[in-house]
């Protein structure tokens, strides 16, 4: 039958098919992405010419029982096969290293079929060239070594050694350490033990006895990629911010902090937080004095034109020289109550310098004005400062609610006896590609971990940073001159009216600052602040919302998504007829070493006594099959019933599995020394918090890469339980474990970013707040851009056809506040 062939003859049979295929180095290599469909072709070929005599199909147990064979090939072929590739490069090496010393190899190269004793016999003859190539032309008899031999289990090892010691020393070896035995567990015992007579071939038997698999060629390079990214981002780089914390920790001095600095040390967090409350009563200061300017401001809107004078509420008098005298004082108030502005403007905010160079405008016009106050009087010259005032004021507001989020931050960021995790962003690279692979995500896979951090760096120098709208501040300021020179040169072109046209340009030019563009991006994050706070999530600057926009995918274990009461125990089957507490420890030791979803399962068995718990070697999750380590020398599995098959334990057939998967249950085998002991029978069930987060990162189309270790946890499963798709989740396989991992590693020291209170509703929150806040700041941009326009345009053609009203201060400000509510209205709308 086709489905009881060896490894050796699906090895075979991929070699006669020229399958295998052999790079320069002499390594045989094979398409491990389809290694799945060439074993099936393999398998069902000698039963498909079966079937075809007896004119029949496969029927459902065969494909089930082919199905399973492949699994467990692949398994064994894939360990076989990596460990032939291995034996080739050793043997490529040493031929390398023999043409190096300009002999001659005579030797033959390793073939894919070749036998064993072939192959140990060419190995042999290869090394033996190795040890007597030397780099000096003398080397002391001392530490001349005897040529590694076949006979001895370690000599392929020692070989490889002297490889390394040869390749990389120049001078003359001065001594020879001799290697300390490393410790051997007991499952490397008994794997040494199986393995002793080096003349006996290794079967798939033997392969599936040994508890460590080794990685395919695809895999080991995905590892790899991943080992070199994540040491790049570990490497330990020495910053100005590091050595003045290391100066900070050691040093016994009182230490003075500037607003140049930044925060490097916990011993830092009185002065910082005291310098915080000091930008906040500077905000807080000059809003209330905006606010008493913006207050005049509509007072001096609020007028009637008369013949010669202007009347202020229909009732004071106020000659026309005196209103536009008042209007350039009250320009100069605003100036004095925005002082922070000047110190924004110092370090670079585009978006004061705009607010500062409108306001010249609109007092360069008014001082025009005033030689000639009848032109006030006749409507064709309006004096705009109470327009800059509201735009002045919402600017200050717009101040006082960063200075409120940044303290706040900072106190949730250095709070003590608290945890605090900030979100790890993994830009688009072969690992998150990897990671991501199959999960419908529009753009390239960014993914977003949650990541525990005893400190935050850059806190105070990422408060310095604009926000999104300052990067266009720039093009608004040079695109709203434009706007304004021609309006004002289509309305001097239709009437010739000078102090018209200089009307019309400082018009543009106030409704282009308005009472939008200031705060578009801070009443965002202060519209949200409540919600955040609910969930337990801080966001310190825009920089980290733009990072954070980007993420299509967010990454988390099997735990977060089956946390404690998501897995109810309805029941527990025996077998053998014996006592299974021993059986019951040793399984607990497993799955709460494994932090499987199983753990709280367990630990109610044992009625929470974990200090009964063992000392567990060897852990091991077998892909798609379950757990499997050694306790007290003992083999222990937990899985399914392929997990029980792949180590030959009897399992109950199907159909005892099935009565409990029609109630949405699953059933969890546990084996001991390749005895079935017991079968529990789980159902995974969605609790509310959890069932919240995967909503919010579905409306927002973010996907979930999860790591798991129990085979129960499945695309079914997950569509079964939470009703999503295999587009919207993804288990990864057991091969992406160590870069997973390595991504959710905690960390001393981090940048910041988002912060959260660690668990996982909080971190979803602060995902899908990001793209929202993103949203909000380019509805903003786009409601600005064409509000400023079409408002321009529609208020100069109705003053150029007599309307004179249409460009009064009123009717501008008016304007303003109406596109400042339509925003408002859009972004409380906004749900997560």
């Amino acid at each position: 039958m086709a489905n009881k062939m060896s490894v050796d003859d699906i090895l075979e049979e991929l070699n006669q098919g020229e399958h295998m295929k052999v790079d320069r180095q002499g390594t045989s290599t094979v398409d491990m992405d389809k290694i799945d469909e060439l074993i099936r072709e393999i398998l069902t070929k000698s039963k498909e010419e079966e079937l075809k005599k007896d004119s029949r199909e496969f029927t459902d147990e065969e494909k089930a029982e082919i199905e399973r064979e492949v699994r467990v090939q692949t398994n064994s072929l894939t360990r076989r096969f990596a460990a032939i590739q291995t034996e080739q490069k050793k043997g490529h090496t040493a031929a390398i290293r023999v043409q190096i010393s300009g002999e001659v190899d005579n030797t033959p190269a390793p073939t894919l079929g070749m036998g064993v004793e072939a192959f140990k016999e060419m190995h042999k003859a290869r090394m033996q060239r190795v040890d007597a190539f030397v780099l000096e032309p003398k080397k002391p008899p001392e530490i001349q070594k005897e040529a590694p031999t076949v006979d001895s289990p370690l000599s392929f090892a020692q070989a490889e050694a002297d490889e390394a010691d040869l390749s990389t020393k120049a001078e003359p070896l001065q001594k020879e350490i001799a290697p300390e035995p490393e410790a051997v567990s007991a499952e490397e015992v008994q794997t040494k033990e199986m393995v002793s007579e080096p003349e006996t071939p290794v079967t798939p038997a033997n392969e599936d006895s040994n508890p460590k698999e080794q990685p395919t060629a695809q895999e080991s390079s995905i590892l790899l990629n991943a080992a070199i990214e994540n040491t790049a981002a570990e490497t330990i780089v020495e910053t100005p911010h590091q050595e003045k914390a290391r100066t900070l920790k050691t040093s016994t001095e009182e230490y003075e902090l500037t607003e140049e600095d930044e925060y490097v040390f916990p011993s830092q967090q009185p002065q910082v937080a005291a310098m915080m409350r000091k930008w906040r009563r500077r905000a807080q200061v000059s809003c209330v004095m905006s606010g008493i300017c913006a207050f005049l401001g509509i007072l001096l809107a609020c007028v009637q034109m008369g013949k010669e004078s202007i009347y202020l509420f229909g009732v004071v008098e106020i000659p026309s020289l005196y209103y536009a005298v008042s209007n350039l004082a009250l320009l100069v108030l605003c100036l004095i109550a925005n002082f922070p502005m000047f110190d924004a403007i110092g370090r670079g905010s585009k978006k004061d310098g705009f607010a500062l160079m409108t306001l010249l405008f609109t007092a360069a016009c008014g001082v025009f004005f005033t030689f000639a106050p009848q032109q006030i009087v006749s409507g064709y010259a309006v004096m705009y400062a109470p327009v800059m005032s509201l735009s002045l004021f919402a600017g200050a507001c717009a101040r006082v609610w960063q200075a409120k989020r940044q303290e706040k931050s900072f106190l949730f960021m250095t709070e003590e006896n608290s945890e605090r995790y900030g979100v790890s962003i993994a830009q688009e690279n072969a690992v998150s590609r990897e990671l991501a692979r199959g999960l419908s995500v529009e753009k390239e896979a960014v993914l977003a971990s949650n990541v525990k951090a005893d400190f935050f760096d850059g806190f105070l120098t990422r408060q310095q940073k604009g926000t999104p709208i300052d990067a266009t501040y720039g093009r608004f300021a040079l695109g709203a001159f434009f706007l304004g020179i021609c309006c004002a040169g289509g309305y001097y072109a239709i009437t010739s009216n000078l102090y018209g046209a200089l009307t019309v340009f400082s018009a543009v030019e106030a409704l282009a600052a308005g009472v939008v563009a200031p705060v578009i991006c801070e009443m965002s994050l202060h519209g949200s602040k409540a919600l955040l706070e609910e969930y337990g999530v801080s966001i310190p600057d825009w920089e980290s919302v733009m990072d954070a926009a980007d993420v299509n995918a967010a990454m988390m274990h099997a735990t977060d998504l089956f946390p404690e009461g998501a897995v109810e125990l309805h029941g527990i089957k025996t077998f053998q007829g014996t006592r299974i507490d021993t059986a019951i420890v040793d399984a607990a030791s497993v799955v709460c070493k494994a932090n499987s979803v199983l753990r709280n399962t367990f630990l109610y068995i044992i009625n929470g006594r974990e200090e009964l718990l063992k000392p567990v070697d060897s852990i091991q999750y077998e892909d798609l099959m379950g757990l499997s380590a050694w306790v007290d020398q003992k083999r222990i599995l937990i899985g399914n019933r392929d997990l029980m098959i792949h180590h030959s334990v009897a399992v109950p057939k199907r159909e005892y599995e099935n009565q409990y998967r029609e109630q949405g249950q699953e059933v969890i085998y546990l084996a001991r020394e390749g005895e079935l002991y017991a079968a529990f029978i789980v159902e995974f069930v969605a609790t509310e918090s959890v069932r919240t987060m995967l909503s919010i990162l579905q409306r927002q189309k973010i996907g979930v890469v999860v790591s798991s270790v129990d085979a129960a946890i499945d695309a079914d499963l997950l569509m079964r339980v939470f009703g999503l798709s295999s587009e919207e989740i993804k288990v990864i396989p057991a091969r992406l474990h160590e870069p997973f991992e390595a991504k959710m590693q905690p960390r001393e020291r981090m940048s910041i970013t988002l912060l959260n209170s660690g668990d996982m509703e909080s971190f979803a929150v602060s995902l899908a707040a990001c793209k929202l806040l993103t949203r909000c700041v380019r509805f903003g941009k786009r409601l600005y851009l064409i509000g400023t326009i079409l408002l321009s345009l529609l208020l100069t053609a109705l003053f150029a056809f007599g309307q004179m009203i249409a460009l009064s201060a009123a009717a501008v400000a008016a304007c303003s506040i109406v596109l400042l509510l339509i925003y408002w209205m859009y972004q409380r709308n906004l749900r997560l």
